[in-house]
């Protein structure tokens, strides 16, 4: 098996993740437990962990609202992420430089006035 670094963004890579408590963060999130180059040693890794998984369960050791699960981050994933988020932040600045409100910036119309 060939294992990534899951933050590397110059590969496509397959990531198995963990539905569980997060220590460092203190709240429920999705742990990367695996990057992979290939899709077939991803989803053997996620057919061995899920049943591991099954069996704390089972034992009472794990949440029952964890799960393993997979995704794929294709190359330039985070680059194109952080493209839209700076896109999204000059559009909104903009409309702030128009004179819009907050209540006009969220996509929404404004509600129609009551009729008397």
């Amino acid at each position: 098996m060939t294992t990534l670094d899951p933050d590397d963004d110059t590969l496509t890579r397959y990531l198995v993740q963990h539905y569980r408590f997060d220590a460092n963060r203190g709240e429920r999130c999705l742990v990367v437990i695996g990057a992979f180059s290939t899709q077939r040693e991803a989803l053997k890794f996620l057919k061995r962990k899920s049943k591991e998984l099954l069996g704390l369960k089972s034992a009472g050791l794990a949440d029952t609202n964890e799960y393993i699960c997979s995704s794929i981050m294709r190359a330039g994933h985070a680059e194109r992420a952080t493209e839209t988020r700076m896109a999204i932040r000059k559009m909104k600045s903009s409309w702030i430089t128009q004179g819009l409100s907050k209540k006009q910036t969220n996509g929404k119309p404004d509600p129609l006035p009551k009729e008397e």
